[in-house]
């Protein structure tokens, strides 16, 4: 009831989740039984049925998961066993269900950003201002704009880095690499610093995150296109903030709004509130961008409990696992090395120093 590493692959060779055994248990009902928290998470994305109980004529009366884990007192499994919630049914949460791309988080900040700008626009890029903002102050807003809906498209869109599935079978894939470093869903090796997105059910090489907001993962293939769409959606949210505090303070003569000085006051105050609520955060996420870029670290690796360093090793095979080195020395070849894919930045010591090549 405790290997995970079975437990994967059983999954992965799409063994039922819900099948019950003699006592009208399923699998779900055993993992809980344990305390086992990874394979419950492993079971439940899987599409194991929380509300599945025992059946009334065994000994364990209409017991659930859940409640099962209440009997032995796993409180680290009473959160995952509960129903997804609205954080992430929106994806802002990691759902622990069959992933079905969401939509609803990419739709409201294409509708956010589309209301801002033309709001913006209309209120105080046309007509005279007595804010008397200069031409370059309004012409980098709507840049800026464009620029972030541009980068966010191309970074929704783009392949992060998937591992390519191999052709060859399970068997000849464990034979050839540790356990650990094969991905049974997959159904290939993960090359190093990649990691298995439940989301996307795909590996991604140097995987930094799943993001709600693009419904993408974020990798190797897209991370300098993300981080370029938070430097422009930053820099216009600043704009924002500062054209409409600037009309709060003075008030705009000529907007093409048809409205009062006082109703355009008040407008200009809710679009300054809107942009700097979504400026916080946006500018702690920025600050963690440029340092793991900076570090050529990924967000993955920075709160991962063994993150990626320098470890000897004794031959380039070992390298494929857990030894990996990664030369973090250089920044201003960290910055390229993570913002284009060139390569991960991982070595292997075979008697002199080697790049690994990016893809597999």
């Amino acid at each position: 009831m405790g290997c995970e590493l079975a437990a994967s692959l059983l999954l992965a060779l799409n063994s039922p989740v819900n099948e019950q055994d003699l006592q009208g248990q399923t699998p779900l009902h055993l993992a809980a039984l344990a305390g086992h928290v990874k394979i419950v998470r492993c079971l439940l994305v899987k599409g194991a049925d929380r509300e599945l109980k025992v059946p009334l004529k065994q000994n364990s009366l209409g017991r659930t998961a859940l409640t099962v884990a209440h009997d032995r007192k796993h409180e680290s499994l009473y959160s995952i066993l509960q129903p997804p919630g609205c954080l992430a049914e929106c994806s802002l949460r990691p759902p622990l269900r069959p992933y079905k791309r969401a939509y609803c988080i990419m739709t409201a900040y294409l509708f956010l950003m589309l209301i801002g700008t033309i709001l913006n626009v209309f209120l105080g890029l046309k007509g005279t201002s007595h804010t008397d903002l200069s031409q370059w102050v309004q012409w980098t807003y709507l840049l800026s704009s464009l620029l972030s809906v541009l980068f966010f498209a191309i970074s929704s869109l783009k392949d992060p880095g998937y591992v390519q599935k191999s052709n060859a079978p399970l068997t000849e894939l464990y034979a050839q690499a540790k356990l650990e470093d094969v991905c049974p869903d997959c159904m290939s090796l993960r090359p190093p610093r990649a990691r298995h997105c439940q989301c996307c059910s795909r590996c991604v090489r140097k995987f930094d995150h799943h993001c709600p907001w693009l419904s993408n993962c974020i990798g190797a293939g897209n991370h300098g296109w993300f981080y370029f769409f938070l430097v422009f959606t930053e820099a216009a949210l600043a704009v924002s903030i500062y054209m409409n505090l600037s009309i709060c303070l003075n008030g705009v003569a000529g907007s093409l709004i048809p409205l009062e000085l006082f109703s355009l006051r008040i407008l200009a105050a809710v679009l300054f509130s809107s942009s700097a609520f979504f400026a916080v955060p946006l500018n702690f996420l920025l600050f963690v961008q440029t340092q793991n870029i900076c570090l050529n670290r990924t967000t993955n690796e920075r709160f991962a409990r063994q993150p990626a360093s320098f470890k000897p090793v004794s031959s380039f095979a070992d390298s494929m696992s857990s030894a990996q080195l990664v030369d973090r020395s250089n920044p201003f070849l960290n910055c390229y090395r993570m913002c284009c894919d060139v390569g991960d930045g991982v070595e292997a010591q075979t008697g002199r120093y080697a790049y690994l090549p990016a893809r597999p």
